[in-house]
């Protein structure tokens, strides 16, 4: 995607690299929802994200998760379920401004210790930690998570999923800073 820029009487191109990425709600039957713990070299403190990541050319969003679990938490044989949420948003990745598109989808899971065997190397650099959190615990803990209000859209999905996804309008924490 290009956007044109008026800069001192001037139109330049300006490129914007498109990143899509897909991320599971993964939900034990207790209502507990796996959180990845990152400290990200542009964030002022740690922040935790639901597993997931980028889509691969040729990809579907289902195929993508499939693998996204399997790399970032060993597990295997998911079957997701609706896609509950999604958002949209800008950072600054390596310089560049990304256009981000978010997916997320209900993954209902037996509770599960996970690994980081298939972890890029800037993974295991950036990881704090896995942890199963409550609705309850987000809503009190203080820490940054991304999509921000992730304790109330945890609570509204423990009730009943919604009949189509939901568009997460403040999907950063105010921790987060850009981009490297």
């Amino acid at each position: 995607m290009s956007k044109l820029s008026p800069i001192s009487g001037f139109w330049m191109c300006v490129v914007v690299r498109q990143r899509t990425a897909v991320r599971g709600v993964m939900m034990t039957p207790a209502g507990e929802v796996l959180m990845m713990q990152f400290r990200l070299p542009w964030v002022s403190e740690p922040v935790w994200s639901m597993p997931g990541g980028g889509m691969e050319a040729g990809e579907t969003p289902e195929h993508c998760l499939i693998r996204e679990i399997a790399e970032e938490t060993g597990l295997t044989g998911i079957s997701p379920g609706p896609r509950v949420w999604h958002t949209r948003f800008n950072i600054v990745w390596e310089g560049r401004t990304t256009d981000v598109t978010e997916f997320y989808y209900l993954v209902p899971v037996e509770p599960f210790t996970p690994v980081t065997d298939n972890f890029e190397p800037y993974e295991h650099e950036w990881f704090g930690g896995f942890r199963w959190w409550t609705a309850a615990e987000l809503a009190s803990s203080g820490a940054s998570f991304t999509p921000a209000p992730v304790a109330d859209l945890i609570a509204e999905l423990l009730q009943s999923p919604p009949g189509s996804p939901v568009f997460i309008d403040r999907p950063l924490p105010p921790t987060y800073l850009g981009g490297p």
